[in-house]
């Protein structure tokens, strides 16, 4: 999101609510995971907790939603859920807005990654695969579950081929969301990476990978302020198909 120094405050407030901003003041956008064990004490501790040290706990790894622009997953608390329910929660921060889904291909099959918010969630699935077990999760039983746009996220994930089929997380569970839904994909991309482009004055000649490397020379406060109005319930930036995360092909079904 915008960055609410004063210079961009009035920015910030006029694309969120007030109620919502002054809550984003409080949220960190860190890229790490934030993972809730049922048992952090000792091993024989632990023992004594849940009578084994070799047993290990399934891990569930949610996807915040609520849009592709804005939000967090350091809200949410799953102390107790991973306490009562004998798992491993982890929640997940991924990158938003412009800088996590600005998708400037002009032709969806040209394999130029540009949903790096989704790749995000991919990395931290990997590390869980060669972490999960210090924290007293199982690898091989992760569950990934999304609530609205992180539910669309994780739909996308399972048709995706570039997350190798129960590789990283074996059950999946969609809450109020689907990537099948109007707005899960972003319709134009090109089209807002166009007008961002013309807002900080980059050429909308120049191929994709040239277009890229002049808005990274471009200052972020420029980028975050460029005057966007996407119709009511869908984002200038989200998802969309690169030919990597999604494809244009699925490795189920054709979105």
């Amino acid at each position: 999101m915008p960055d609410q120094s004063q210079n961009d405050q009035n920015a910030t407030r006029n694309r969120l609510s007030f109620h919502r901003l002054m809550s984003l003041k409080y949220f960190d956008s860190n890229l790490y995971l934030t993972i809730f064990a049922h048992c952090f004490l000792p091993n024989f501790l632990c023992t004594i907790v849940s009578g084994s040290t070799t047993r290990k706990s399934p891990v569930l790894v949610f996807i915040h939603g609520e849009s592709y622009e804005w939000n967090s997953g350091n809200p949410y608390d799953a102390s107790v859920l991973a306490s009562y329910g004998g798992v491993v929660v982890v929640t997940v921060n991924y990158r938003l807005g412009i800088l996590g889904f600005l998708n400037a291909n002009s032709d969806p099959n040209m394999l130029s990654p540009s949903n790096y918010g989704l790749m995000d969630i991919i990395a931290a699935l990997h590390w869980l695969q060669e972490n999960a077990a210090a924290f007293g999760g199982d690898p091989g039983s992760v569950t990934l579950m999304g609530h609205g746009t992180g539910a669309a996220c994780v739909q996308l994930l399972l048709m995706s081929p570039a997350v190798p089929e129960g590789l990283l997380f074996r059950r999946a569970v969609l809450m109020s969301g689907s990537a099948l839904s109007p707005g899960s994909l972003v319709g134009d991309p090109l089209g807002y990476a166009h007008a961002v482009a013309r807002h900080v004055n980059c050429s909308t000649e120049l191929p994709g990978p040239y277009l890229l490397a002049c808005l990274r020379e471009r200052p972020l406060h420029a980028l975050l302020t460029v005057p966007l109005d996407p119709p009511d319930f869908t984002w200038a930036f989200g998802p969309s198909v690169d030919g990597v995360v999604p494809c244009v092909q699925s490795k189920h079904s054709s979105l």
